[in-house]
C-alpha cells in the first residue's frame, strides 16, 4: 500500500488544491474577456480554462480558445488549445486522448516554426505516469526539461522513481529541488515545498529508515505553517500529514503512537474531504490491527480500503497492492486456501499487465528513439551539407587566388624575383588557410551508435548463468564482451539505477530462491555456494533484505502453507 500513496498525494491533493483556489475570479475573467480584444482576450480565455478543473469545462473553455484563436490567426494560441484540451483528459485512462492533443500542439509549433513551450510533453508524461507507463513517462519528462527548467519536472521525477523503486535517485532529485526551490518564485505551485518532503518521507519509509522519515514530517509540519486551521488547504494537508504519521509508527511496531495519529485523524474538521484518502486511511488501519493480530477488523479495513481503489480509482495496480495486504490478514486468520487463491490471482495479473505494458512501452520507446535518430541525422545531414558547401565555395576562392598569382606572375616578368617571393608567400598563406578548412571541416565525421552494451550484459547473465561464478567481476565480463570495466558500470547504472554488485546479487537471491522451492532436501549453505554467494553471512543479509525472512523461514512457510491445504482438502 505505501507505494501508492505517493501517487494519490500527487494525483488527488493537486486536484482538490486546484478545487480549494477557485473563487470569483472565474466570473472576473469571464467579464474581463467579453471586454477585451486580440491577443489579451486569447492570454485571459488561456487563464480561465486553467482554473477550471472538470473535463468538460476544460474541454468547452479550450475549444473556445481555438476558435477565437484561429479567428485572429494566431496559431500560438491555437497551439495552446490543444494543450489545454490534452490536459482535460489527465488522471484519466484516455492515454491516447492526452497524446493525441498534445501531439497536434508539437505539430503546430513546429509547422510555423514557433517557440515550444514543450507543455505537451509534460501531460504525455503524467497520462503515462498516472497509468503505470513510468519509462515512457521518464522519457517524456526528460523532453520536457528540455525546454526549460522546471519545478513540476522535478517533481513528476521524484515520482517516477519512487514508482520505480529507485529510492535514492528519488531522494536525490527530491532533496535537490528543495534546495533549489528559492530559484523558482516565479513558478507558482503551492505547497509544493510540502509535496517534495513528502516523496522523501516515502522514501525513507520504503528503505526502512523511520527517523529520517519522522524528521521529514517535522519538516513539512513546518512547511504548512502556524495558522493551518484558517487555511483550508493546509488544513486539508494537515490530514493528509495525520495519516502519514500512522503510517510510520504503525511501521515501527509503535501502537501507542500509531493510535495517537488516527486519533487525531478522527478529530480533524474536514469530514467533507475525508472520503478523499478513504483508502489510504483504511489501509493503515488495516495495517495497525496487525499490530494486535486482530485479523478480523484488519480484514474489515482492507475490504474497505479494496472497495475505495476499486469503485473510485483507475489505477488497477493501487488495487493489486492492497490485495498483496489482503493475503498476509487471510494467512492471519488461517484462511490459507483464499490466501493461495488471492495471491494466483494477483500473480496471475501482475504477469497480464506486464505482458500487455511492457512491449507496449518498448515499441513506443523505440518509435521515440528512431524518430529522435532520424531527427538527429537530419541535422546531421543539413550540418554537412551546409559544410560542404562552404568548403566549395572556399576551394573556388583558393582556386582564383591561384589564377590571379599565376597571371600577376607572367605579367610582371621583369621584376621576377620579386614577384616569386610573393608567389612563395601566397602559396605559403593558401596552405595555412587550407589546413584551417581541414581542421574545421574535417571530411569524416563521427557517427552515433545504438549503445546495446546493457542488452549483451543481460544476454551474458542470463543465457550462461554468470552470476554462480562466485569471482565475477566487471573485469571478467568486460573481457569477455570486449570492453572495459567503466563502460559495465555505466551501462547498469544508467539502465537499472543499481551498483554492479547490486545488479549481480539480484540474480543470485533470486536462483537461490528458486533452489530452495524446488529442492527441500538441498541444504541452505550448499545453496548459497551453488548461486554464487562466497560469503553465508552476507548471503542470508541479503536474503532477509531482499525477502523478508531468512532462508529458513523461508522454505518453512512455504512448506506449512502447503501442509495447511493439503489439510484443509482432506
Amino acid at each position: 500500500m505505501i507505494k501508492a500513496r505517493c501517487l494519490l498525494t500527487f494525483v488527488f491533493l493537486t486536484f482538490y488544491l486546484s478545487i480549494f483556489s477557485q473563487n470569483l475570479k472565474i466570473d472576473s475573467l469571464k467579464n474581463e474577456i467579453d471586454h477585451s480584444r486580440g491577443k489579451e482576450k486569447l492570454a485571459l480565455m488561456v487563464e480561465l480554462s486553467n482554473l477550471y478543473v472538470t473535463r468538460e469545462k476544460k474541454i468547452e473553455t479550450s475549444d473556445a480558445l481555438r476558435e477565437e484563436a484561429i479567428k485572429q490567426k494566431n496559431m500560438k494560441y491555437v497551439a495552446s488549445s490543444y494543450t489545454l484540451k490534452a490536459s482535460a483528459f489527465i488522471g484519466s485512462t484516455q492515454i491516447d486522448s492526452v497524446i493525441h492533443y498534445a501531439n497536434l500542439a508539437n505539430d503546430i509549433y513546429k509547422k510555423y516554426n514557433l517557440e515550444n513551450p514543450k507543455e505537451s510533453y509534460k501531460l504525455i508524461a503524467k497520462a503515462y505516469i498516472y497509468n503505470g507507463y513510468y519509462e515512457l513517462g521518464l522519457y517524456n519528462v526528460k523532453r520536457y526539461m528540455e525546454g526549460a527548467k522546471s519545478l513540476d519536472a522535478y517533481m513528476l521525477l521524484t515520482e517516477i522513481y519512487y514508482m520505480t523503486d529507485r529510492y535514492d535517485l528519488a531522494k536525490e532529485i527530491a532533496i535537490k529541488a528543495i534546495n533549489d526551490l528559492p530559484t523558482y518564485k516565479e513558478q507558482t505551485i503551492p505547497y509544493a515545498e510540502y509535496l517534495l518532503y513528502d516523496v522523501l518521507a516515502l522514501s525513507y519509509i520504503k528503505t526502512n529508515e523511520y527517523e529520517e522519515a519522522l524528521k521529514i514530517c517535522s519538516k513539512m509540519q513546518q512547511a504548512l505553517g502556524p495558522n493551518v486551521l484558517k487555511n483550508k488547504i493546509a488544513l486539508f494537508y494537515q490530514f493528509h500529514l495525520y495519516v502519514r504519521y500512522a503510517c510510520i509508527y504503525v511501521r515501527k511496531n509503535d501502537a501507542i503512537n500509531a493510535k495517537k495519529y488516527l486519533d487525531k485523524l478522527d478529530q480533524m474538521p474536514l469530514n467533507e474531504y475525508r472520503s478523499i484518502i478513504e483508502a489510504e486511511t483504511n489501509g493503515i488501519m488495516c495495517e495497525y490491527y496487525l499490530l494486535f493480530k486482530d485479523y478480523n477488523k484488519a480484514l474489515y479495513y482492507i475490504n474497505k480500503a479494496l472497495d475505495s481503489f476499486k469503485n473510485r480509482l483507475p489505477l488497477y495496480y493501487m488495487y493489486v497492492e492492497a490485495a498483496d495486504l489482503k493475503v498476509k490478514v487471510l494467512e492471519g486468520l488461517n484462511r490459507y486456501e483464499d490466501a493461495l487463491s488471492l495471491q494466483k490471482e494477483i500473480s496471475n495479473s501482475k504477469d497480464s499487465i506486464y505482458r500487455i505494458n511492457m512491449p507496449l512501452q518498448m515499441l513506443k520507446l523505440s518509435k521515440s528513439y528512431e524518430d529522435e535518430k532520424s531527427r538527429i541525422e537530419q541535422e546531421k545531414s543539413n550540418a554537412q551539407l551546409i559544410k560542404s558547401k562552404i568548403l566549395n565555395i572556399t576551394l573556388i576562392i583558393i582556386a582564383i587566388l591561384l589564377i590571379l598569382i599565376t597571371y600577376i606572375v607572367f605579367r610582371n616578368s621583369k621584376k621576377l624575383k620579386e614577384k616569386n617571393q610573393l608567389l612563395v608567400k601566397k602559396y605559403a598563406e593558401v596552405d595555412k588557410y587550407i589546413d584551417v578548412i581541414k581542421m574545421n571541416f574535417p571530411e569524416n565525421q563521427d557517427r552515433t551508435t545504438c549503445d546495446t552494451l546493457f542488452e549483451e550484459i543481460e544476454s551474458y547473465m542470463t543465457d550462461r548463468s554468470a552470476y554462480i561464478n562466485p569471482d565475477l567481476t566487471r573485469e571478467y565480463i568486460a573481457k569477455e564482451l570486449n570492453t572495459n570495466r567503466r563502460y559495465i558500470t555505466e551501462a547498469i547504472k544508467e539502465a537499472t539505477g543499481h551498483t554492479f554488485s547490486d545488479y549481480v546479487n539480484f540474480y543470485r537471491l533470486d536462483h537461490a530462491r528458486k533452489q530452495l522451492l524446488a529442492d527441500e532436501t538441498t541444504s541452505v549453505n550448499v545453496i548459497v555456494y551453488d548461486s554464487g554467494f562466497s560469503s553465508i553471512s552476507t548471503f542470508y543479509r541479503l536474503f532477509k533484505n531482499e525477502y523478508g525472512m531468512t532462508p529458513n523461514e523461508f522454505r518453512k512457510a512455504q512448506k506449512k502453507m502447503k501442509s495447511k491445504i493439503i489439510g484443509l482438502k482432506k
